[in-house]
């Protein structure tokens, strides 16, 4: 399984994963995950400036409702294009209808885990039925 995790230039995870700078991709199978890449987000640089809501997803709603702006959340898709599971603290709606479209899973990161390396191990170990597809996150 091909899984993202969203993250800081110091692997320290993104609360709202659809303004992480950056994301982690690993191959997971088992017990075991290997690092294969690190990707940047171009959509980190291109939020309006009166979107800057990293905690949730509460844009204005002239902004929320452009549809420029709800395309600029599919480039989070190109970016992930094979990954099968994103590792998340939160996702905005828009994010989170996206990813459903496409089939791609999301699965919750515990609040007390702040870095990529507790994040993808917490994953391992966990049991898969913590999976958040279709829910809200």
């Amino acid at each position: 399984m091909i899984t993202a995790i969203p993250v800081n230039p110091d692997a320290t995870i993104v609360h709202n994963a659809g303004y992480a700078p950056f994301f982690s991709i690993y191959e997971t199978s088992g017990s075991g995950a290997v690092h294969l890449k690190t990707v940047a987000n171009p959509r980190a640089a291109m939020i309006p400036s009166g979107c800057l809501a990293t905690m949730d997803c509460h844009c204005p709603g002239e902004v929320a409702g452009d549809p420029q702006h709800m395309i600029l959340h599919y480039y989070l898709v190109e970016i992930l294009h094979g990954c099968d599971m994103v590792l998340v603290k939160f996702l905005c709606e828009h994010t989170r209808r996206i990813f459903d479209q496409v089939g791609l899973l999301t699965y919750k990161i515990p609040p007390i885990i702040h870095d990529e390396e507790h994040a993808i191990r917490n994953f391992i170990l966990g049991d898969y039925h913590q999976s958040f597809h279709g829910a809200a996150l």
